[in-house]
């Protein structure tokens, strides 16, 4: 009785890890985790080379596919599944394994403000955005000795951080980069990677105010706008660019106010290609219509949004076009009567 009481004392036990026993099936299914679904302190292994595929919402300390050497685990979030890992999520770590992560219309959030995905230690990471939405809202560690493989198709991609190695180049074919997630400004920034945006692909740009995202939160709060950034590595813009106004910033923007939206700092080349949407040197309308922006690109170094001009709305047309209406009118019954 008294090791009971003292053993309360000290709060709830220490996490365990949970190991998937099933093969292709619903992560809340106790019965393919031999028992009991991994809970928020646990951390979820899927090491037997099955595939565990989320549907609802479920929050666990770390989620582990292909952990450990020679292992082999897939984990996939589909429509209506939000799968959230507290601390990292290490994906094909061990030597020779291979783990999979899968985003096909859910949503997986990495949580954690440190290293919030690592893997390929030296084994092979694939990660597969094809649909949904993935956040990582600290450092993705993707420079290990291994393999990183990936897919990103569709969906949206929001990540802090996104650390390569030398060679690396992401390819954005469908996804949508939204720095700090759709509505909120935020920060991307990858080192040693090179970001390859595609014909199929989507800058989406949200405008709060005209102070650049840092990076030294995931979401920064209202007067922050977005920023693409490559520490050394060059970035290849492609598909479409849409900027949005975010916290009011529409009712109070000068037409004065500049900002670098897309930053490289390579030493060689820095931002290559161009926009499907709008070409370097036109304008382009924000996504509410709300007015366009002068896009230009700046020493080859930024992408820079400039130049604001307001559009007036439809009920101002409207009214003007009434009361030319209304002249000519007034004119033409004038000469009738005369």
């Amino acid at each position: 009785m008294t090791s009971i009481a003292l053993g309360s004392l000290f709060g709830p036990s220490h996490a365990a890890d949970v190991s998937w026993t099933g093969g292709t099936g619903d992560w809340s299914d106790g019965a393919n985790w031999g028992g009991s679904v991994p809970g928020v302190l646990d951390s979820a292994r899927i090491e037997n080379g099955g595939t565990a595929q989320v549907t609802d919402s479920q929050t666990v300390d770390r989620v582990f596919p292909g952990f450990n050497a020679n292992t082999t685990g897939t984990v996939t979030v589909l429509p209506g599944g939000i799968l959230t890992s507290n601390s990292t999520t290490n994906i094909g770590q061990g030597s020779n394994s291979v783990g999979t992560l899968n985003v096909n219309g859910g949503t997986f959030i990495a949580n954690s403000t440190g290293t919030g995905i690592d893997g390929a230690v030296p084994g092979t990471a694939n990660v597969n955005l094809t649909s949904g939405t993935l956040i990582n809202k600290g450092i993705w560690n993707a420079s290990r000795s291994g393999t990183w493989n990936f897919n990103f198709t569709g969906g949206n991609l929001a990540s802090k951080q996104i650390n390569g190695s030398a060679g690396m180049v992401i390819d954005f074919d469908g996804t949508t980069i939204t720095p700090g997630d759709v509505g909120v400004a935020g920060r991307m920034t990858t080192a040693t990677a090179a970001i390859n945006m595609t014909t199929n692909s989507h800058t989406q740009i949200d405008i709060g105010g005209t102070n650049v995202a840092t990076g030294s939160v995931y979401q920064d709060p209202a007067g922050f706008y977005d920023l693409v950034f490559s520490g050394n590595s060059s970035i290849t813009v492609g598909g479409d660019l849409e900027v949005s106004f975010i916290d009011g910033f529409a009712g109070s923007i000068s037409n004065s106010d500049t900002f670098n939206i897309i930053q490289s700092n390579a030493s060689g080349d820095r931002i290559l290609g161009s926009f499907d949407n709008v070409t370097f040197g036109a304008r382009l309308n924000t996504s509410g219509g709300e007015g366009s922006f002068l896009v230009t690109l700046v020493n080859n170094q930024f992408v820079r949004l400039s130049d604001y001009q307001a559009i007036p709305e439809a009920s101002h047309f409207a009214l003007t076009g009434g009361l030319l209406a209304l002249a000519a009118l007034v004119i033409l019954r004038k000469r009738i009567s005369h």
